[in-house]
């Protein structure tokens, strides 16, 4: 029988885009990951395949709820291309 997830995806995306957004992407290490999710390196490889697929993964979590369907800011004037 698998073992239940500990961990919430949600929450740990939202705590590395903060902890990226504080730190930058070069200057946060594993070791800094690893303490802002609570999770062991292999875990993090396992659940997000690299540093890189876990920060990429937090920046589209973030235009998600950013965004509206459409890709474009409420109240932002569109290019005539864009219309």
């Amino acid at each position: 029988m698998p073992r239940a997830t500990l961990h919430n995806r949600q929450d740990s995306l939202e705590r590395a885009l903060n902890l990226f957004w504080q730190k930058g992407f070069h200057a946060t290490s594993l070791k800094d990951i690893e303490h802002a999710l609570d999770m062991r390196p292999g875990s993090i490889y396992a659940t997000f395949g690299s540093k890189d697929g876990l920060f990429q993964e937090a920046l589209d979590c973030y235009s998600a709820r950013s965004l509206p369907r459409d890709g474009k800011p409420d109240g932002q004037p569109r290019l005539a291309i864009d219309r």
